[in-house]
């Protein structure tokens, strides 16, 4: 996209690895924000509404405070402009779709992990959660 407007200039990614749940650990989210506050950036392009945040007020606020400094946020998948007032509505509403999927998804896996307690089969993303036991028994 930005190869195909010779006027623009790439001015860097910033990913992170956190959940979009929260904004606390996105390191790279701020560093972006101060980066388009200070003028560096003036139009922010980013797959979804999901990708920078799954919780609704928070993607409010981050489009309102790019708008408030004349700063586009484009969200390739929704094909929505973050700087268009009136699109404000649309982006809520698929924020909130996004917020209650995650929603939706964390309690599938509570839910399944429980089920697998209640099996007596311990939850573990470790094959050797205790390690390695061998033993050892001399028969008298």
């Amino acid at each position: 996209m930005i190869k195909s407007h010779p006027n623009w200039l790439f001015a860097g990614v910033f990913y992170d690895i956190e959940s979009g749940l929260r904004r606390s650990g996105r390191k790279s989210l701020d560093k972006l924000l101060k980066k388009a506050a200070t003028g560096k950036i003036d139009y922010i392009i980013t797959k979804s509404i999901s990708r920078v945040s799954r919780d609704t007020l928070e993607i409010l606020k981050i489009t309102r405070f790019s708008r408030e400094r004349g700063i586009n946020m484009h969200f390739e998948n929704e094909r929505l402009d973050s700087i268009e007032a009136d699109k404000e509505f649309e982006i809520t509403l698929r924020s909130m779709l996004a917020q209650d999927k995650s929603r939706n998804m964390s309690e599938n896996i509570q839910r399944g992990i429980q089920r697998k307690f209640e099996k007596g089969e311990i939850y573990t993303k470790y094959k050797n959660f205790m390690g390695t036991l061998a033993l050892t028994v001399k028969l008298l």
